[in-house]
């Protein structure tokens, strides 16, 4: 301890270690832990201040471009991201032109013109996600049809219909 009580200032590595509470990297609001939906896979919901996002694990491309297919609310020509290691770097097509089914797919990101957006990544094991703000019901929808998942108790889509309602406030 220096004169006065007042210790030298920490060292960067001793700044780094300690973690600062309740403070995000820009000093805003706290963000709040995952919350667990509870279905099997667990759908883990992240809340933000624009937006949500919720992630569970699952199975491969072509179970996620079939369920993202069947969703009406988005069209054949909706942009989609596809990073595939056969190509170099991310290519943007429509939807209706993506071919799931190559062993060489790492990411899908399909935009449709909503204020969502819907992805699948070949992780440790293959994660589905939706971000932005969408409708607890779709979450539901598009979990039930890339998993084993048979269908979702009123308490699990209670639950989500919350997590969702919070993040927009």
């Amino acid at each position: 301890m220096s004169v006065a009580g007042i210790g030298r200032p920490p060292t960067r590595r001793e700044a780094l270690a300690r973690p600062v509470e309740g403070k995000t990297v820009t000093g805003d609001q706290p963000e709040p832990p995952p919350r667990a939906i509870p279905v099997e896979p667990p759908v883990y919901v992240e809340t933000f201040a624009t937006h949500l996002t919720a992630t569970w694990k699952a199975g491969g491309p072509s179970a996620f471009i079939a369920a993202v297919r069947a969703l009406e609310q988005v069209p054949g020509s909706a942009p989609t991201v596809v990073d595939d290691g056969e190509v170099a770097g991310r290519k943007r097509m429509p939807l209706s032109a993506v071919v799931p089914e190559t062993n060489s797919t790492t990411y899908l990101r399909v935009e449709p013109d909503a204020p969502w957006t819907l992805s699948w990544e070949e992780r440790t094991q293959p994660i589905i996600s939706i971000s932005g703000a969408p409708p607890a019901v779709r979450c539901r929808r598009l979990h039930v049809a890339t998993t084993d998942c048979p269908a979702w108790d009123d308490d699990a889509f209670d639950a989500l219909c919350q997590v969702a309602s919070e993040a927009r406030r």
